[in-house]
């Protein structure tokens, strides 16, 4: 590596000797220049793949996943976002509608006259959630989460709402292909 110092380069093997450790420990290896490379660090992997403390709220997408929800029957957008604290009186969490820009919701108010949507959010949770209820097709698009912090932060949760089970399977195909796929979607819904 031209221009850059030798400590630059002991970071960057320190780095290649963590990804390739086994998971119960890493062994991080101090190679100054002419080293064996035989010192090392040992320390906990559990220590290496935790999220760095974080002083700010973050949203867990893990716990806000995209949606595909059936025509009429009522679905839930989740937006998880934590190290929001008491900051509740300060920052707001809203929901906003991409197709037409609406906002949607902020805290637990509901600021639409739409009243299949509405705002969920349970003290001391760090779940906030927008109930959808009758969900039409023209309900599919992008869903935004907001947290007002300054620059507000955003999470993008997708709507599809699908035709009822026995609507999705109307194709044109052969008798045969039809009863092929009526018993993929019923093992589908028995294996959840």
């Amino acid at each position: 590596m031209s221009g850059g110092n030798r400590n630059d380069v002991r970071f960057v093997r320190c780095n290649v000797a963590c990804f390739n450790c086994h998971l119960q420990e890493v062994h991080c290896h101090n190679m100054p220049h002419g080293g064996s490379g035989k010192s090392s660090d040992t320390y906990n992997n559990q220590n290496a793949l935790e999220e760095p403390a974080r002083s700010g709220p973050y949203f867990d997408k893990s716990a806000s996943k995209n949606v595909t929800a059936l025509l009429g029957k009522t679905t839930y957008l989740n937006c998880r976002v934590k190290n929001l604290g008491n900051k509740t009186m300060t920052l707001q969490v809203s929901w906003v509608r991409h197709r037409d820009v609406h906002l949607l919701t902020i805290g637990r108010y509901t600021y639409t006259n739409d009243q299949r949507f509405r705002a969920i959010h349970n003290a001391h949770s760090d779940d906030w959630t927008l109930q959808i209820k009758y969900p039409q097709h023209r309900d599919s698009g992008i869903y935004e989460c907001q947290v007002s912090t300054t620059p507000h932060m955003s999470h993008l949760v997708h709507l599809n709402v699908i035709g009822k089970l026995f609507e999705v399977i109307r194709l044109n195909k052969t008798i045969s292909d039809r009863v092929d796929i009526l018993l993929l979607l019923i093992s589908i819904l028995i294996l959840q």
